[in-house]
């Protein structure tokens, strides 16, 4: 009979477990990320310093496809060398959607790069958020703010 009890009451506390565990991580979670200072793409140009220097990000639409053509420009101190690899990471940030790399290319000028790509369109959240992070010769750029945009287009 204890026996029996014992079994019951680990099986119940196994299924709380399971059902309760993602909660409480994408709780805490979420509770991370609204902490954090955040900078909108969609406002402007987001700048930070870092132990490399200083940095600035804008983002643009262009195009009449849908989803529109999204641009970033990245401004990069001129100690980065313009045959460094950079990419922007975009990823969902109010929702898990997956990643997408955009290749940020040299532009010509010292500390310039730009990369163009489909912007991604979320089908579920019209006020879908992504976050965008940089990496730079496969290592992630420290940024001190949480880079952000909206979704550019509902895929409805």
């Amino acid at each position: 009979m204890l026996r029996g009890l014992s079994v019951v009451v680990l099986i119940v506390g196994l299924v709380a477990l399971l059902v309760l565990g993602p909660r409480y991580l994408r709780s805490t979670d979420e509770a991370a990320k609204t902490s954090a200072e955040t900078c909108n793409l969609d406002d402007g140009a987001c700048q930070w310093r870092n132990e490399a220097g200083d940095w600035q990000m804008s983002l643009s639409l262009s195009g009449k496809t849908t989803p529109p053509t999204l641009t970033l420009s990245l401004s990069a101190p001129e100690s980065v060398p313009s045959s460094e690899r950079m990419m922007a990471v975009l990823s969902g940030y109010s929702m898990e959607m997956g990643t997408f790399p955009v290749v940020l290319t040299p532009t010509g000028e010292p500390g310039q790069f730009r990369g163009q790509s489909q912007a991604p369109v979320c089908s579920v959240d019209p006020e879908m958020t992504w976050q965008v992070a940089l990496q730079q010769g496969g290592s992630d750029v420290a940024m001190p703010e949480v880079v952000v945009f909206h979704n550019v287009v509902s895929a409805k």
